[in-house]
């Protein structure tokens, strides 16, 4: 089950497992707010220490919409107890000050739902809280002297996408004092940056290109004397590194309080002379080129010393290191230009050469034929499972998808919410390999129909060794998982071993159960093979009814 975080459906029917196999016992009775006879209950404890938990905030609320049921706050002992429920499954979420909020059993974004009804067990359960973490430090230069207005960036390592990842999480400025904090952190592995600007660097002195220099081969004038306060930080990553390759990550427990100061080395400044071309419909404006750096694989733009030397040209000051210099067209020429520069020296670039980006426009068409309502968004996701873009979908289905990179994509749209499936798709400018759009620096033109999402769901239940299995980790892998990577589903089975996966597209899938999964590149395909072969096939259409119910139980493996 998902998290409250998560929009989920309920599943709308419930069978018990049996050594034989499944057997239908009954149906449980609709959500609804109606008393009855069951009981959920249990005792909240500190994850790290095992004692209970008092004063802490105890709910359970229906797993269907999330809608608060009961809710209560425990004493000393730590017990909760909700009585006169009625037979349904129900979110059990415990908070208390201090401690990182949790729902039973939780996992990532999923969590075990307690799902009441006759011979299913809720009562005498353990819900465990862990202590939130914290993460200090003060960011200062060789000097000792602490660096104003300095960034520091938090990342973690993550599984979400099935691919181990490190993403940024959060990032703060330092206060008056150098000092910063990131609080109410989780368990896992995280990575910190720091970064800034020296507050008496001279970013208006002779920064080692001749004004007016006439394009972009001409030499650094290496005769210019740099001024011995032309200088700048590099991005510093923990511990005292400036490639995150070299980074070293922070296991974080619940409750650790760690300290980790920062100190950075102001670096003699470099200098790119940017060569741009003018826009005369601007009257001789031109676009500023703006910096960015591949951080741990994301694009993370650069704060940086930039003036205008020329028409025409701008010169940058930067710490050594790859950049990626994003330069935007003039009217004529909406799309960006990418360039990738390697900087060891002062040297001058011509933006006007890199990698153009390209524009990716068309049409949409309902397979009803009905007229699209104005919150209908289109983008792109793609190859990597990273969402690129975004548009509005106007009335008459066009739609503008601006400054797409080369590469891979799907086209994704969702109409009040809701998915839309692509029937039928056409383009120009492009390569089409299946649902997936190749593209290059040429525009693209797309034409697609598209139908509502059905709601299809796959519901079905995990068994260990003839028994219900709680807390499993279900994934619904596609019959191409190198090429399908957006088609993968989860789920986390719940105390009665069912599970339900949302928003299926349709297809040739099989669904596998793992036992404590969750650290798994499961998105992988030679992660997942392992798993498959002890699977459950299931095959979704577009004529398929809501819920599929699968009609045996899926084994659970063992990670």
């Amino acid at each position: 089950m998902k998290t409250l975080h998560k929009n989920i459906v309920s599943c709308t029917s419930a069978l018990i497992l049996t050594l034989i196999g499944i057997v239908p016992l009954s149906t449980l009775r609709a959500q609804k707010q109606t008393p009855g006879s069951y009981r959920i209950s249990g005792t909240l404890l500190n994850a790290n220490t095992g004692q209970p938990l008092d004063r802490a905030d105890v709910s359970i609320a229906f797993s269907k919409d999330f809608t608060t049921v009961q809710s209560m706050q425990t004493g000393p002992d730590g017990h909760f107890q909700f009585d006169k429920l009625a037979a349904a499954k129900y979110a059990l979420t415990g908070s208390r000050r201090g401690f990182v909020t949790a729902s039973y059993d939780a996992h990532d974004e999923y969590s075990t739902a307690i799902v009441t009804g006759d011979e299913l067990v809720s009562e005498n359960l353990t819900l465990r809280l862990v202590p939130d973490a914290v993460i200090s430090g003060i960011v200062t230069e060789d000097s000792g002297d602490t660096v104003e207005n300095a960034r520091v960036s938090l990342y973690r390592k993550t599984h979400d996408s099935g691919i181990e990842k490190i993403q940024i999480i959060s990032s703060t400025n330092v206060d008056d004092t150098g000092a910063y904090e990131f609080a109410g952190l989780s368990p896992g592995d995280y990575f910190l940056s720091a970064g800034g600007r020296p507050w008496y660097a001279d970013s208006n002195s002779n920064m080692g290109f001749a004004a007016g220099s006439p394009g972009p081969q001409a030499a650094p004038n290496v005769s210019a004397q740099h001024s011995p306060l032309d200088l700048v930080y590099a991005t510093t990553f923990y511990a005292d590194v400036v490639n995150t390759d070299d980074a070293t990550p922070i296991p974080l427990k619940g409750g650790d309080r760690i300290q980790i100061n920062f100190t950075l080395h102001p670096v003699p400044a470099l200098h790119l002379a940017v060569r741009t071309p003018i826009d005369p419909s601007r009257r001789n404006m031109i676009s500023t080129p703006v910096l960015a750096q591949q951080i741990f694989g994301s694009t993370e733009y650069v704060e940086t010393n930039t003036r205008s030397i020329a028409p025409g040209q701008t010169e940058i000051s930067v710490p050594p290191g790859e950049y990626q210099i994003h330069l935007t067209g003039g009217s004529g020429s909406p799309s960006e230009r990418l360039t990738t520069v390697d900087v060891t020296s002062d040297r001058a670039v011509d933006a006007e050469t890199g990698v153009l980006t390209t524009e990716v426009s068309g049409k949409l068409a309902l397979l009803s034929g009905e007229a699209f309502p104005q919150n209908t968004i289109v983008s792109l996701t793609s190859a990597e499972g990273q969402n690129m873009n975004g548009s509005v979908v106007g009335k008459d289905g066009s739609f503008t998808l601006a400054n797409v990179p080369p590469g891979k994509y799907r086209l994704n749209a969702f109409m009040n919410g809701k998915r839309l499936f692509t029937a039928k798709l056409a383009a120009t400018g492009a390569e089409l390999e299946g649902q997936w759009i190749k593209t290059g620096s040429s525009a693209v033109m797309i034409a697609a129909t598209v139908y509502a999402d059905p709601n299809l769901e796959i519901t079905g239940f995990a068994r260990k060794e003839g028994k219900p299995a709680p807390g499993a980790m279900i994934v619904l892998v596609p019959k191409d998982p190198g090429s399908d990577h957006d088609l993968f589903r989860r789920d986390q089975s719940d105390s009665d071993g069912s599970f339900e996966l949302h928003d299926v597209v349709p297809g040739k899938y099989t669904v596998v159960a793992i036992e404590d999964g969750w650290q798994l590149n499961w998105a992988d395909p030679e992660v997942i093979a392992h798993y498959l072969l002890h699977g459950q096939y299931v095959t979704v259409t577009e004529r398929n009814t809501k819920a599929i119910q699968m009609r045996e139980a899926v084994e659970v493996q063992p990670k």
